[in-house]
């Protein structure tokens, strides 16, 4: 699944948005959060463990790779080239091929291997005849 990230400065609130394609093209937002831009100086400062624990709530919690992906970018916003938004994407296929982990660098998945998943999910079987009510 294709997932996006937008990081953006806004006057005293830093907006981190997690967005999650529904259909190829098209993305919904899953969560919004807003941080207090000085906290987030702060949390910089203390490194990329204080800003992951910063933004991980109960709503929106990314796994390890995806939080460092998006502390790396929060790093780099402030650092020696700033930035007022950036968006970081990425493909989660791989995290279901590696049986959960991802890898270091991202993999690009093979077009046949993903048209054959696409094929299985497009089945037309109706499971709903195989049960009684």
């Amino acid at each position: 699944m294709e997932q996006k990230y937008v990081l953006e400065k806004k006057d005293t609130q830093f907006i981190i948005r997690e967005l999650a394609e529904t259909e190829p093209g098209k993305f919904a937002m899953l969560f919004e959060e807003k941080l207090d831009i000085d906290r987030l100086k702060t949390a910089i400062e203390g490194g990329k463990r204080k800003i992951i624990d910063l933004f991980r709530s109960n709503n929106m919690y990314p796994p390890t790779y995806f939080s460092e992906l998006v502390a790396n970018g929060i790093i780099g916003m402030f650092g020696n080239d700033p930035k007022d938004k950036l968006t970081i994407e990425f493909n989660d296929n791989d995290a279901l091929l590696k049986k959960g982990t991802l890898p270091v660098e991202l993999v690009i998945v093979d077009e046949k291997e993903l048209a054959e998943i696409d094929q299985l999910l497009e089945d037309e079987d109706d499971l709903t005849d195989d049960f009684d009510d």
